[in-house]
């Protein structure tokens, strides 16, 4: 029984908690990334082939983001005047 006790005060619960916050560290990314970025309203069922076989899919797509538009401004462009065109009869 004394041994026990003793291993049981030895523990470190320090790096015991750290490695508890780690994991649910991790577990919460995982998540995030596979259940929360997606649009299970879009899902589609699509079928391809291939040269010997039929696959048959569940899509879901990810959750999209609009994002905003480039707009380039450049700098020091000169504007060329066209040559004017004459017209030539038949």
């Amino acid at each position: 029984m004394t041994r026990f006790y003793v291993y049981l005060h030895t523990f470190d619960y320090k790096h015991f908690i750290s490695k508890i916050r780690l994991l649910s560290l991790l577990l919460a990314v995982v998540l995030q990334f596979f259940v929360f970025n997606v649009d299970y309203s879009r899902t589609e069922k699509v079928q391809f082939e291939d040269d010997e076989y039929y696959y048959y899919v569940k899509a879901v797509p990810k959750i999209v983001v609009a994002r905003p538009e480039k707009k380039v401004k450049q700098i020091n462009s000169q504007k060329t005047k066209a040559a004017p065109r004459t017209r030539t009869t038949h």
